[in-house]
């Protein structure tokens, strides 16, 4: 059996964790019985196919099996898929090597897409990066049939976990996501929310809580954020740029340091101004130094660029022969501008 692709977006220290301690692992999960079961047994009925993702010491995937569900796991741990095959007699007509996102290329006959009633995936995401954690939803929105259940069980609280490193006392990534930022990605791929219900951890652990949340997937409902884009570029003023870069620093952001947005209960998103304002020093900084104009020619004695003037006070300072545009983008993150130039970065992003 081969390993996950190496572009999983699955940790991979956290893999090795789980290979190293499988044993330890798989006693601690399997002395607490699935506390999925229930939720599952009121959302399939009998030989309805699911598949769980990160199925871990098997327990859960025994437990659906063992209620008349057609059930199937992918686990990324080999040490873990042993302990299953071990414990439960779960072998590789049932599990298969696999990591998110979901390899659907039908290495097994029943790893496709479109193939499963209920895609569940427990106690996983929190060890996905930031980057990852689209493709990810997206390969588990591919394997849920229309009108199927994604079912997630997701981390709320975990005083062993650093918000700092993104990882807990043990090694292992273990982000902390509201809710809310699971439902608002999922809603972008197609899937109405059905419920979700708050609890404490079934193994007793102190501070630590979880959230079990089902939704939809609805044939249609998927919205295409590139057509929104769309509208906004072509709603835009035919004379200004303001919009592009707004949007192109919000893209360069979002893949480059994506932990900058603070998720709200409400779904908003909120993003620090200062990120969005150096981006903008940095796409604006060849227009102005070149002396080109916006768009078109404004009229005599207006401008077409509200911080041109800032900008040409700027970028005196770092004349091209010097190292221009390079020399300030470095000194900028390396916090070694003078102090007279570090304010009026401060007046320009104002």
């Amino acid at each position: 059996m081969e390993d996950e692709k190496e572009d999983a977006a699955y940790d991979r220290q956290t893999r090795d964790f789980y290979d190293l301690r499988a044993g330890e692992r798989a006693a601690l999960y399997n002395s607490a019985p699935s506390p999925y079961l229930e939720t599952v047994s009121r959302l399939l009925d009998r030989g309805d196919r699911m598949l769980d993702v990160g199925c871990g010491s098997g327990r859960d995937l025994r437990a659906f099996l063992d209620a008349g569900f057609d059930a199937y796991g992918v686990e990324p741990s080999a040490g873990m898929r042993e302990e299953a095959k071990k414990i439960f007699a779960l072998g590789e007509d049932r599990i298969w090597s696999g990591a998110l996102p979901l390899q659907l290329d039908g290495e097994r006959p029943w790893l496709r897409e479109e193939n499963f009633r209920l895609v569940f995936c427990g106690a996983v995401l929190q060890h996905i990066e930031e980057n990852g954690l689209f493709e990810a939803l997206f390969s588990l929105h591919r394997a849920v049939i229309d009108g199927g259940f994604l079912h997630l069980a997701v981390p709320l609280s975990n005083p062993a976990s650093d918000p700092a490193t993104g990882r807990d006392r043990e090694g292992r990534l273990f982000i902390l996501r509201p809710p809310e930022q699971y439902g608002h990605l999922l809603s972008r791929l197609g899937f109405d929310p059905v419920f979700r219900r708050d609890y404490p951890d079934a193994h007793g652990r102190s501070g630590v809580l979880w959230t079990n949340m089902v939704f939809r997937k609805t044939k249609g409902r998927t919205l295409r954020p590139i057509e929104q884009i769309e509208s906004v570029i072509r709603e835009d003023s035919k004379t200004t740029t303001y919009k592009f870069a707004l949007l192109r620093a919000l893209a360069e952001i979002a893949v480059t340091n994506p932990r900058l947005g603070i998720w709200e209960g409400s779904g908003r998103v909120f993003l620090p101004l200062e990120p969005i304002a150096r981006k903008w020093m940095e796409y604006y900084w060849p227009l102005v130094r070149d002396r080109k104009p916006q768009g078109h020619t404004p009229p005599a004695g207006r401008s077409d660029m509200l911080f041109r003037k800032e900008m040409e006070g700027l970028i005196v300072c770092f004349p091209a022969a010097g190292g221009g545009l390079n020399l300030f983008l470095q000194s900028l993150k390396s916090g070694t501008l003078e102090s007279g130039i570090a304010k009026k970065v401060e007046n320009l992003q104002k």
